[in-house]
């Protein structure tokens, strides 16, 4: 069983997300992925987020460019890294050259080979990036559930969160509903 950490940055409270992780690992002995944004706005440092919510509504993509810290937080060693995409943004809204700027920089930046797409979107230009750097895109169809939408079922070994929407607590009540 995976469970993937999205919107791992700079503004993300490390203590709580390597706590929820040693929780998870111990009560379900399952494989943990840190997948990295490298730049993030300083405005969301005490919520977590990587930007400001409201960005998600607005159309012109470069909204999202305006990131103020560069920063790869440190993870554990149990943590599987996966990049996130150097700018956190729905990558199909970015031509060839963008995307491959995007997911090439932070996958050197956290010196991973997966691409987890954010929002799980991703095109053909996407998958022929990831093909010709050698890197494994993940894509939600195949199998990812979301742990912050769907009841826990434990035959399912692909689970993706926000650490920030889970409490320890919070957690292993989702976990034994």
């Amino acid at each position: 069983m995976i469970f993937r950490f999205d919107d791992i940055s700079a503004n993300t409270d490390m203590q709580k997300t390597n706590e929820l992780a040693e929780l998870i690992r111990s009560e379900l002995k399952t494989e943990i992925w840190y997948c990295i944004s490298p730049l993030c706005n300083s405005s969301e440092k005490n919520n977590g987020r990587i930007y400001p919510r409201y960005w998600n509504a607005l159309s012109d993509c470069r909204e999202y460019y305006k990131m103020d810290i560069a920063e790869i937080p440190q993870c554990p060693r149990f943590a599987k890294i996966a990049n996130h995409g150097l700018v956190h943004i729905d990558h199909r809204l970015l031509d060839y050259d963008r995307q491959e700027m995007s997911i090439v920089i932070s996958a050197n930046l956290t010196n991973s080979c997966i691409f987890v797409p954010p929002f799980n979107k991703w095109n053909e230009d996407t998958i022929k990036i990831c093909d010709s750097h050698g890197y494994e895109l993940i894509k939600f169809e195949d199998g990812w559930r979301s742990a912050e939408y769907e009841p826990f079922d434990g035959s399912n070994d692909k689970w993706y969160l926000h650490p920030r929407n889970f409490t320890n607590e919070s957690f292993l009540k989702w976990m034994l509903c």
